[in-house]
């Protein structure tokens, strides 16, 4: 059986035939990568962990962009609504005008909105505020106190909680008319905004 299995290397049509066969696959492959990570509407560097609903976050001090700390536990309103985000995270740049729209409709609803970042660079937290027109306050959690908590390893990820800091509901990567119905019926219970004015999706 060997010997066959070598004649057959030996032959030059049969091995040109095997070196196409597995050029072809392995384009297939990239293909099917590639879509995979089209269709992925949050940037992660690390698998998702899963958060869960009901979990009471605990108070931490953070640190504004000019220095001072800030405890979370300050945070008023009846409900508070964190976001989590990094200034280099393509579908938070795509999430940002759902993000000031909830501010914006969240102002007559008494829902408190802060940014939260892992981010050390003031100058870039800074600078993406003022490049993105961000109306809320943004927050350093440097140590990842309020990441780990939550178990919040992927951004855009927003995060509402009730006024005494029970999670209510979470909504992960861009947000879009394709997001699920829980994540729909979410953002239009507590801010209503209707499907039809998110973006289409991906």
């Amino acid at each position: 059986m060997f010997n066959k299995i070598n004649r057959l290397l030996d032959n030059p049509r049969v091995l040109q035939a095997s070196i196409l066969f597995l050029t072809a696959l392995l384009a297939v492959l990239v293909v099917q990568n590639q879509k995979k990570l089209q269709e992925q509407t949050f940037s992660s560097d690390f698998p998702t962990e899963e958060i869960i609903i009901g979990r009471k976050i605990q108070p931490v001090t953070l640190e504004t962009i000019d220095g001072t700390s800030y405890n979370t536990g300050d945070l008023g309103g009846d409900y508070k609504l964190l976001i989590f985000f990094a200034t280099n995270c393509p579908y938070c740049a795509k999430d940002i005008s759902l993000w000031r729209e909830m501010y914006e409709r969240g102002i007559s609803r008494n829902i408190s909105v802060i940014g939260i970042t892992a981010e050390t660079d003031v100058s870039s937290v800074s600078e993406y505020i003022y490049q993105n027109n961000i109306p809320f306050p943004l927050l350093l959690d440097k140590q990842k106190q309020l990441f780990a908590q939550l178990g919040v390893s992927a951004t855009p990820t927003k995060v509402l909680c009730s006024s005494d800091w029970y999670v209510l509901q979470v909504w992960e990567g861009w947000t879009t008319q394709k997001s699920g119905q829980s994540a729909l019926g979410g953002i239009y219970a507590f801010f209503g905004i209707l499907p039809d004015k998110l973006p289409v999706g991906p």
